[in-house]
């Protein structure tokens, strides 16, 4: 068992987070855990004005951003000891900081590019369903999160079930992304294979250099 106090702190804030947006949020929710087995979620949620911006997506985005950075912090410790130092909290809080500012920054250049090929429609459209499908994701791995941590055997096992399930549902998440909006993909091939090269693909490739 990993033992920090702080990072029991932590998932208690997540938790009651996840608590406060049920109870403000409860239907909702439900349908965003889950995305991957209906499509009600879409219909409900997908033609607000500025699905992007809200209250919702930003507790969700928050705990995305802790939970990624909960990852990283287990895998340090798993095969990266030497990372973390004395203080190993100050390691989680620049990963979800770099985690955010990734996340925005990529919104942010997309934006632009959907703003210069004349798609922003289009683009917001995707988005939506881009960090729709990742914030089911995040939920669904949260619970399994906190048993690398609070688990009392077998730590390193449920690190290698959460990262496979994450995983999956990612892949999952860009097949059924692809699926739903290739005529729309096809119709602007230059610019989803600009914004997938520089922005969907290149991250990945950094983060596995980083990681061997």
């Amino acid at each position: 068992m990993i033992k920090n106090d702080w990072i029991l702190l932590f998932f208690i804030i997540i938790f009651s987070l996840l608590a406060i947006v049920k109870w403000l949020y409860k239907e909702r929710l439900f349908n965003l855990v889950t995305i991957y087995f209906s499509k009600g979620y879409f219909l409900k949620y997908g033609k607000e004005n500025q699905p992007i911006f809200n209250w919702f997506n930003a507790v969700l985005f928050f705990i995305q951003s802790v939970i990624i950075g909960f990852l990283f912090f287990a895998y340090c410790i798993f095969y990266k000891p030497e990372i973390i130092q004395q203080n190993s909290l100050q390691l989680l809080l620049k990963t979800s900081i770099f985690v955010s500012s990734f996340f925005l920054v990529r919104y942010i250049v997309g934006k632009a590019l959907a703003i210069i090929f004349e798609i922003n429609k289009e683009h917001e459209s995707l988005t939506f369903a881009k960090i729709s499908y990742l914030y089911s994701s995040i939920l669904l791995i949260t619970p399994f999160t906190f048993f690398i941590f609070y688990i009392k055997t077998y730590n390193l096992l449920a690190f290698h079930f959460t990262i496979a399930l994450f995983s999956i549902l990612l892949i999952i998440r860009y097949v059924v992304i692809f699926n739903n909006n290739n005529k729309i993909i096809f119709s602007r091939l230059f610019y989803f294979m600009l914004y997938f090269c520089a922005l969907e693909i290149a991250p990945i490739l950094l983060v596995l250099k980083l990681a061997v």
